[in-house]
């Protein structure tokens, strides 16, 4: 255990890559941050825990630096666990190291140990700090993969994944089944099921998944995911059966705000049989078995407690580019013209910089925002002032830049995008009622109406008379 006198250590591990220490690094007491750097370090666990061990309220900063190091955790455990809601844990991996950590059955990869295995062992997965955005040297990349129903990093089984922070570097982290890639674990089964809040991500590279019934960054099966906020960095978040971000299987989400990043979010499997009669989950949003997609995408607002507050945007004056892939209602087409397909946009924020996912909607693709199986992102500088002109789109008006083409969602003039409204004929040409737009133009020659053998022909000449 790390104490007053020896709060910076270095703990040096084998040069054989094929050689594990058989031991556990136990962390204990509250008054102690000790600072430990670890130099190619390979630590299995014991049968009855994980290979570090934060408990008894500690804090730490551990560094990986020079060799790589690998952590594996026994059965029930996390490979580097942090025990109880009090103190934090911050983990810094030096550019050109990787830190491997596998998480035992029921364990997260980093974190929580499954739900009440021990006293001091409640499945938390709590206060967790990757990377800095401060300095370039610690810019290493973490593999954080769990045992089946826990997460890669967040909670143990039954355990939740709450005040997660990743500044930096590159981390992957992944749950086998049952947990979210980041966030909660499994919560099947529980008596009450612990939702995932306060996931921050603000840099580096973050690739994040669940293989079975987790979202990949939010809550695991059963759970909700809350209170996320991305707002920088590349992200991709993968889900299967729950939300690339937000609820895992049966879960709900709220509050999520993707901001200044390029981001990659995804629900799988992706369905595009309009007979499939599953629920399916969102990229953005709730977990499967919560809502038929037909419903939210004929009513934008069925349901909207589930998914609520689910914000995308850019600072600065950019735009944001967006890719949405999942059922298209072409309802300026029909009441049941509807397939898969992709709708591309770039879309102008608002004044605080901030599109609303969930409202978003275009005649030949109607309240899309709330059935997206696949989202892709990216912000766009803007080079010149927005001048706003009715554009013909799919036999719709639609209003726009006339400089690049973005949108404004939230503009009153976007109210009046519609199909084309035909209005009288004019100089031989019909237009849209709305946009001007010529609909149909009458390119036919005058009929000349001609005599034939006989036939004749009377002309009345009316003559006013003299006055």
């Amino acid at each position: 255990a790390a104490s007053d006198v020896y709060k910076r250590q270095l703990i040096k591990g084998s040069t054989d890559p094929n050689w594990y220490f058989q031991y556990r690094i136990k962390i204990d007491g509250k008054n102690n941050t000790p600072h430990i750097f670890l130099d190619g370090v390979r630590l299995q666990a014991p049968k009855d825990g994980p290979a570090i061990e934060l408990y008894g309220g500690a804090s730490a900063c551990l560094y990986f630096i020079g060799g790589d190091s690998e952590l594996i955790g026994a059965e029930n455990f996390a490979a580097l666990q942090k025990n109880k809601t009090d103190g934090y844990l911050r983990v810094l991996v030096q550019t050109g190291t990787k830190l491997t950590c596998e998480g035992g059955r029921y364990g997260a990869g980093i974190g929580g140990s499954k739900v009440g295995i021990k006293n001091f062992s409640q499945g938390h997965g709590m206060n967790l700090h990757f990377g800095s955005l401060a300095t370039g040297i610690y810019g290493g990349e973490i593999l954080a993969t769990s045992g089946v129903y826990g997460a890669g990093i967040g909670g143990g089984q039954g355990g939740p994944g709450r005040f997660i922070y990743i500044k930096g570097g590159t981390v992957n982290a992944g749950s086998e089944s049952g947990g979210a890639g980041i966030g909660s674990g499994d919560q099947d089964g529980q008596n009450k099921s612990e939702d995932a809040y306060h996931i921050e991500i603000s840099g580096g590279t973050v690739e994040a998944w669940s293989n079975y019934a987790g979202a990949g960054i939010g809550g695991g099966r059963n759970g909700s995911g809350r209170d996320i906020s991305i707002t920088g960095g590349v992200v991709r978040a993968q889900g299967y059966l729950g939300a690339g971000i937000g609820g895992g299987m049966n879960g709900d989400s709220g509050n999520i705000l993707i901001k200044d990043t390029t981001l990659t979010a995804q629900s799988l499997p992706l369905f595009p049989s309009s007979s499939y009669k599953d629920l399916p989950a969102a990229a953005v949003g709730r977990g499967s078995n919560r809502t038929h997609w037909m419903s939210v995408m004929q009513n934008q607002e069925y349901l909207m407690h589930i998914e609520e507050n689910i914000k995308i945007g850019a600072s600065d004056g950019k735009s944001v580019w967006l890719s949405a892939t999942g059922w298209q209602w072409r309802r300026s087409q029909g009441p049941y013209e509807w397939g898969w397909g992709t709708t591309t946009e770039l879309l102008i924020p608002n004044e605080n910089g901030r599109v609303d996912l969930q409202r978003l909607s275009l005649p030949y693709a109607y309240n899309y925002g709330r059935v997206i199986g696949k989202l892709e992102l990216r912000c766009e500088e803007s080079t010149h002032n927005h001048e706003f002109v009715w554009a013909n789109r799919d036999d719709c008006h639609i209003w726009v830049c006339k400089n690049c083409g973005a949108r404004d969602p939230a503009a009153e003039m976007s109210k009046q995008n519609a199909k084309h409204t035909p209005s009288g004929w004019s100089n031989q040409e019909q237009l849209c009622a709305v946009c001007g737009h010529v609909l149909e133009r009458d390119t036919k020659a005058p009929v000349m109406e001609t005599l034939t053998d006989g036939e004749s022909y009377t002309c009345l000449l009316y003559t006013s008379p003299s006055p």
